[in-house]
């Protein structure tokens, strides 16, 4: 089940009184959110137009918007039960200020998460070049979950092109041991 206190930090997720905490709401929205289809969701898009320099940035414009991606974003954060006989998806991501991942499987024609995974980096991880924290992502997930993932079949998802060539493309003799 999800961690209640993380459950309870995101109901009581206050709205954006900035474009840049509105921007931050977004990430974790398609981060906790992947593979929904923001782009037809209208209170998406109409939140995605205050992100821009162009439009007048007030809340109260998009206060009903808000309320609603994050409701949506609390129930999917209701977690299903692991079933090792479905393919498991491991989905990762990594910012200067900390490291993700998520475990899906397909529920009813929809990935649903299984186990979420998030930690800060250290101060000293900031001088790591972004492909190797994104690539240090993954491994954390991975061997966090390990207990179920041997158990199934995995499909491994990332937004990082050099994490993604190193695996897929270089000789795992020849990979580097960071």
């Amino acid at each position: 089940r999800p961690n209640p206190d993380r459950v309870q930090a995101l109901i009581d997720y206050p709205l954006p009184s900035r474009r840049k905490h509105l921007r931050a709401f977004l990430g974790l929205y398609n981060f906790l959110a992947p593979l929904k289809r923001h782009a037809v969701i209208p209170a998406y898009v109409h939140l995605v137009r205050f992100t821009s320099k162009d439009v007048k940035f007030q809340s109260s414009l998009f206060k009903e918007e808000f309320e609603a991606l994050k409701n949506t974003l609390i129930n999917w954060l209701l977690l299903y039960p692991f079933d090792p006989d479905k393919l498991s998806y491991v989905m990762t991501d990594s910012s200067d200020a900390g490291q993700g991942g998520v475990i899906m499987q397909q529920h009813s024609g929809c990935l649903r998460g299984i186990a979420v995974y998030s930690k800060l980096w250290p101060k000293l991880k900031n001088d790591i070049p972004m492909h190797l924290k994104e690539g240090l992502a993954l491994v954390s997930t991975l061997r966090r979950f390990e207990y179920m993932l041997r158990q199934t079949k995995v499909l491994l998802l990332t937004d990082s092109q050099n994490a993604r060539d190193l695996l897929t493309s270089t000789p795992i003799h020849r990979t580097p041991s960071r």
